[in-house]
């Protein structure tokens, strides 16, 4: 059955020549081609409505100034001018809350709530002015990962998280407004939860633009990996897989370099917003079970949202993990024996050092012997995996202890 032209998408095709590699001769191109790189049959696409969530997504980051780029991924003036408004009015609501928080230091109580929304304020205010300037300044690997491969590859993950930041957003919003009615603080009480709940939702979207371009690239991978089993051992479409992971592999570290600070706040207003949840939630318990609940679920959502961040990155690690393995499995099976392999990697670096012509089965044997995969360090402090978790609730229960012994 013949493959439509509408099916075939282009930066997953492995013809596609990355810069600095030669292409291969066009009589295998035209004989192999069909049989060197199978296209995805229909049941692979995503229907409509995953499609139109996506849109979604990115007319919600436009519109709350996060996105400054057109429906193209292209550089926006226009989504630029939008973004710098929203960040002078965030600007003046995070100036308010710090004088109302002045206000209200004698009140311990309010004063550890207020201390709460200070801290999620100024570290999304951070993390979104960061992201507006990055994203602008990176546009391009949006353009890449994103706009050719988001009809082909649709994040779903990212796209749940996304609805439950929302629906999340909107209930928040409704109990803080039937709520706080009664409250200790009042109205200005009010507006500085109300301005962290908002933040809250803007930091969750950050995330999920984070993890959507790192699952768009997992799933790419994905069926790198699914292909070779499928190569029958043909020694061009290896290469060109390995090319091609090779490649995804540089657009995550890109990704990864890109989203840098942004993930380098979330930790530490993670645990911030996570020991303040519990804190509130031992001091109110008493006399306010609801509100007490309600922060309770509150701090647990920090621990989703960093789990479902670990969650994505390790996917990507484990997937270029399994292509690697595959590759190694298939040169075995169809080669020689580790002992050959081993001995063929040593005449390769030999080879390497005097620079000669390497053939295509050479290569793909020092692509096994080197074994690349990404690293997802933000900034050098940490890793996305999910040790970070594990630290994050370890070191958030014992502040916690310490908080409540001083307190």
């Amino acid at each position: 059955m013949e493959v439509s032209n509408t099916a075939v998408m282009k930066p997953l095709t492995a013809w596609d020549i990355i810069p600095g590699e030669k292409p291969l001769k066009r009589s295998v191109t035209v004989k192999r081609k069909q049989l060197i790189w199978e296209q995805l049959n229909d049941e692979s696409l995503p229907n409509r409505s995953e499609l139109k969530i996506y849109k979604i997504i990115h007319l919600t980051s436009q519109i709350l100034g996060i996105l400054p780029l057109n429906s193209k991924f292209e550089k926006s003036k226009f989504w630029l001018i939008i973004a710098v408004i929203l960040k002078i009015f965030e600007l003046c609501v995070l100036i308010f809350n710090l004088k109302m928080g002045v206000d209200h230091i004698s009140e311990k109580v309010i004063s550890a709530v207020y201390s709460l929304n200070m801290s999620i304020l100024v570290s999304s205010f951070i993390k979104s002015i960061f992201h507006v300037i990055l994203v602008y300044a990176y546009c391009d690997y949006w353009r890449k990962v994103i706009d050719c491969n988001k009809e082909k590859f649709p994040p779903k993950h990212s796209i749940r998280m996304f609805y439950i930041s929302l629906v999340k957003f909107i209930l928040d919003f409704g109990y803080l407004m039937h709520q706080f009615d009664e409250s200790l603080g009042g109205h200005d009480l009010l507006v500085g939860t109300l301005s962290a709940t908002y933040n809250v939702l803007i930091g969750n979207i950050i995330i999920a633009h984070f993890c959507q371009n790192i699952e768009i690239l997992t799933k790419q991978i994905q069926v790198c990996e699914s292909e070779i089993k499928k190569s029958k051992f043909i020694l061009p479409k290896l290469k060109q897989l390995t090319i091609r992971v090779n490649y995804l592999i540089d657009l995550g570290e890109n990704i990864n370099e890109m989203f840098q600070i942004q993930n380098l706040l979330l930790f530490p207003s993670s645990i911030i917003g996570f020991i303040g949840c519990l804190y509130t939630v031992i001091k109110t318990i008493n006399f306010d079970p609801m509100g007490a609940f309600y922060n309770l679920i509150y701090g647990f959502s920090y621990i989703i949202q960093i789990g479902f961040t670990a969650f994505i990155c390790e996917q990507f690690i484990e997937q270029v993990e399994k292509f690697n393995k595959s590759i190694l499995y298939t040169i075995r099976k169809n080669t020689c024996n580790d002992f050959e392999i081993e001995s063929m990697n040593e005449r390769l670096f030999k080879k390497m050092r005097n620079n000669p012509p390497i053939d295509i089965n050479s290569e793909l044997h020092f692509y096994c012997a080197n074994n690349r995969n990404i690293e997802f360090s933000v900034a050098g402090f940490f890793t996305l995996r999910y040790v970070l978790l594990v630290s994050m609730i370890g070191s958030g229960l014992t502040y916690l202890i310490i908080t409540i012994q001083l307190g």
